[in-house]
């Protein structure tokens, strides 16, 4: 399982990933696989776990028939996070996975999600009021620590710089993240 990193505040969000891509078995399958989404104005969607169920998922929103182009468009982080919670009780034989979104919420307010098929152990704290932030680690994380959160008290002016610190961290504990950093923003 990868490592996927969310950071939204009043003026932002981004989200951040490894680039690496594994099977079931921990066997890599790509070692720069993009899992970042910007899927429109509001919403962008990061994501982990297994490359096939995550990707079936990922591709009824990237691929939408002309005819719901319109409505993919105008989603918000909590019609993403809907629509994939229903994709995931829909489908049969759905290996792990897990996604976090973030973006513009309801009202155009700064928000984030996550949602997953399974029991991960995704860290959502509140830094301050106006700050959010979620990460999706790999087994093995330890449960009790929190990289992410660690790193953008470390560096708070510069959270691109924080995430990276983050992934390289993770990679040093876990086979299934290499140090390639993917990022996506968008400013509100």
């Amino acid at each position: 399982m990868s490592v996927v990193l969310s950071y939204v505040d009043t003026t932002k969000a981004i989200i951040a990933s490894d680039g690496l891509a594994t099977y079931k078995n921990k066997r890599t399958a790509h070692s720069n696989e993009q899992k970042i989404i910007h899927l429109n104005d509001n919403v962008l969607l990061g994501y982990a776990g297994h490359l096939h169920s995550c990707l079936r998922i990922v591709s009824l929103l990237t691929n939408a028939k002309p005819e719901n182009q319109p409505i993919v468009n105008a989603m918000l982080v909590e019609d993403t996070n809907t629509f994939i919670q229903k994709c995931i009780a829909s489908f049969d034989n759905l290996e792990r996975c897990g996604f976090l979104i973030c973006g513009k919420g309801k009202n155009g307010v700064p928000c984030s999600a996550s949602t997953s098929n399974y029991a991960p152990d995704v860290l959502n704290y509140a830094i301050a009021d106006n700050i959010l932030y979620y990460a999706l680690y790999p087994e093995e994380v330890p449960r009790n620590v929190d990289l992410f959160r660690n790193r953008i008290l470390q560096c708070p002016h510069d959270i691109r710089f924080a995430m990276g610190l983050t992934i390289d961290d993770v990679a040093k504990l876990s086979p299934t993240v290499n140090t390639q950093h993917y990022f996506q923003e968008l400013r509100f």
